[in-house]
């Protein structure tokens, strides 16, 4: 959708920023990029036979948080896909960054979508 329409990308990008702007989300943010570092340090135990941490239960818990918080209770979304994001710069990121950010990503977008 946002690829083949240039305003519905225009008012994608708007939304983003204001999202971005909002301090309880820009303090997800950064619990995200505090617990990559603590995870980073080996900080947060974490279940060693799952090298990318996709059964650790924290990133989907600040995913719901994230998505509760933008919907505002008015539309929720069941599922929330990490790879949402850029797989250009994602990869550089932290599980837990990358979990919060593409909750938001993903809500923005759908936001969009329900609006049409």
């Amino acid at each position: 959708l946002l690829r083949e329409n240039e305003e519905k990308r225009k008012i994608f990008t708007k939304k983003l920023k204001e999202i971005l702007s909002d301090a309880n989300i820009a303090s997800l943010i950064i619990t995200g990029i505090r617990l990559d570092e603590d995870a980073k340090n080996d900080l947060i135990p974490l279940d060693p036979k799952n090298k990318k941490h996709q059964n650790f239960l924290l990133h989907k818990i600040l995913q719901k948080a994230t998505i509760d918080y933008m919907s505002k209770k008015e539309f929720t979304i069941k599922y929330v896909r990490p790879d949402f994001l850029s797989s250009t710069f994602s990869e550089n990121m932290g599980w837990f960054t990358r979990s919060i950010l593409s909750s938001i990503m993903y809500s923005t977008y759908s936001n969009i979508i329900k609006d049409q």
